[in-house]
């Protein structure tokens, strides 16, 4: 059977040097994807229409040893790995000559795309492949390696050498079909805490988790189970991520074979407790505040690094999106903690100063490891939340000003922030996400988006408004969650995080500066 199959690859290998020696430029296409939308037929001097619409997972393959005898088969469940079939080709009489000295392969790589009258020798791969696109890419037959073979499996993740006209290698990553879904969105590198954690603290010693019912109960991708997620659903970036065609999100750093995906998908940091000063969430005991976060990235970074090579690492990261939100807890969780908060040392002009002077190295350290699409949210009214509620009951029913007084002072100095930010750092795209004049704009007029109870969490244990314990087993919670504000004591529920995610995509200069971050993603 091993001679049998040999001698095939032997036979097909002389088909191919045949072919080359005749001058023929080969059209190479995937089995069945003209369902797809690919017209059979491609002129010389422009492509046809291309519309490709698989919005699953991915399993590249990819032969290079004899102009690529296997390839990818799209579906809408993904791409699956096929033969080659060629339907045909042009004399050079009837086509120009590029089309006589250069054959193409068609890679899905996810998304609804589409590539209108590029012209063959001008078409940039490397930019179809970062922005996430499905692509035809023209290359040479006399620069494909002879015997190089780059291939994947379904079971690990790794990439695939293409060869462009220019003659210059292209790295496209894959992976495993379990691991990761396709789309044409950018990897996610997320930083912050519980409002965007998605299961980091279940791998940590911690007071502050939520990998315990009913948390989780509206997230349909884990069955209602929860994941890590400090509410009922999604996550703000996770609704962000469904709204721009993914089908499936970056995994917490710390959930084993994280890094294989941090490629596709890239990688949530995000920590319940964590916040900008490193002594924020002590009384948590495990979290992973932003110096720690960052600290991971780098190992991820370095990861890719070592995959990629420096250039086309950092090309991704620089391609790549930023999401970031911390600084609550380092108010929630530090500053006014009730009896042995910071406030009882230091003023709050001194500790506003030192969080912004600790986040502005941060944030710089973050620049200079790569990232260049950075947003960053303000803090959001805290003291609305029902924890501030409970322990201020001096407030009545009414938000806690103090609290919002702080945060709004804060918050203004760190738009001045990332304004600098964007002057001083070279490629910088810096962009504000104004929480709290979102979050507040919700409270205010909660009637008209349908919500009914705003002081209150949804999942309570104990207090007036279900604010004094953390959302667990011994609580109970609300069957209308979509009328509900808070989820728990700290946390929105899904329905207000999916109206700030419409905000922060769609938003006017006031709720996020300078661009909105569908302009932003798609830089």
């Amino acid at each position: 059977m091993a001679t049998t199959k040999t001698g095939i690859r032997f036979s097909l290998l002389l088909v191919s040097l045949v072919l080359l020696a005749l001058g023929l430029g080969i059209f190479l296409v995937v089995n069945g994807i003209a369902k797809a939308g690919l017209s059979e037929e491609m002129g010389s001097g422009e492509f046809w229409d291309l519309k490709i619409n698989n919005h699953g997972h991915f399993v590249l393959k990819l032969d290079m040893g004899s102009f690529g005898q296997t390839g990818i088969k799209c579906s809408k469940r993904g791409c699956v790995v096929k033969n080659w079939d060629i339907l045909g080709h042009k004399a050079c009489g009837e086509s120009s000559n590029n089309s006589c000295n250069s054959s193409w392969i068609i890679l899905c790589n996810g998304g609804s795309s589409q590539i209108n009258n590029q012209n063959k020798n001008s078409f940039n791969a490397g930019d179809a492949v970062k922005n996430g696109t499905s692509i035809v890419v023209h290359v040479s037959p006399l620069i494909i390696p002879s015997n190089g073979r780059n291939s994947l499996d379904g079971n690990s993740a790794g990439s695939a050498q293409i060869y462009n006209t220019t003659s210059k290698s292209l790295n496209i990553s894959g992976c495993g079909s379990n691991l990761c879904s396709t789309n044409k969105i950018p990897p996610f590198f997320i930083f912050g805490d519980p409002l965007l954690d998605s299961g980091n603290n279940n791998y940590l010693v911690s007071v502050a988790k939520a990998d315990m019912v009913p948390n989780g109960i509206d997230f349909i991708p884990n069955g209602g189970h929860p994941t890590g997620r400090f509410s009922n659903g999604k996550t703000v970036t996770d609704l962000i991520a469904d709204e721009m065609g993914a089908k499936s999100y970056p995994p917490p750093y710390l959930s084993p074979g994280s890094k294989k995906v941090a490629a596709t998908l890239g990688v949530n940091y995000a920590s319940g407790g964590g916040g900008i000063l490193n002594a924020t969430g002590s009384i948590f005991i495990g979290r992973l505040n932003m110096d720690a976060q960052l600290d991971s990235f780098a190992k991820t970074r370095q990861y890719l690094i070592s995959r990629f090579g420096v250039n086309k690492a950092l090309e991704l990261l620089k391609n790549s999106w930023f999401p970031i939100s911390m600084g609550s807890n380092d108010f929630l969780g530090n500053y006014l903690i009730p009896v042995v908060g910071s406030r009882i040392l230091i003023s709050q002009e001194k500790f506003i100063n030192f969080v912004i002077t600790k986040y502005r190295r941060q944030l710089t350290r973050l620049h200079s490891l790569g990232a260049r699409k950075i947003s960053v949210s303000n803090i959001g009214p805290i003291g609305c939340i029902p924890f501030q509620r409970e322990v201020n009951p001096r407030a009545g029913s009414k938000c806690v000003l103090r609290s919002n007084q702080i945060v709004e002072a804060f918050n203004k100095q760190l738009k001045y922030l990332i304004i600098e930010l964007n002057t001083e750092l070279p490629g910088a795209k810096f962009v504000h996400m104004n929480n709290y004049h979102i979050v507040s704009d919700l409270l205010q007029n909660y009637a008209d988006y349908g919500f009914e109870v705003i002081d209150s969490s949804c999942c309570k244990t104990y207090g007036r408004f279900g604010g004094v314990a953390p959302c667990g087993l011994q609580s109970t919670y609300c069957p209308n969650r979509s009328k509900y504000f808070f989820w728990d004591p700290f946390h929105p529920s899904e329905a207000v995080s999916s109206l700030i995610a419409k905000r922060l995509l769609d938003g006017n200069s006031e709720e996020i500066f300078p661009l909105n971050l569908r302009q932003v993603i798609q830089l």
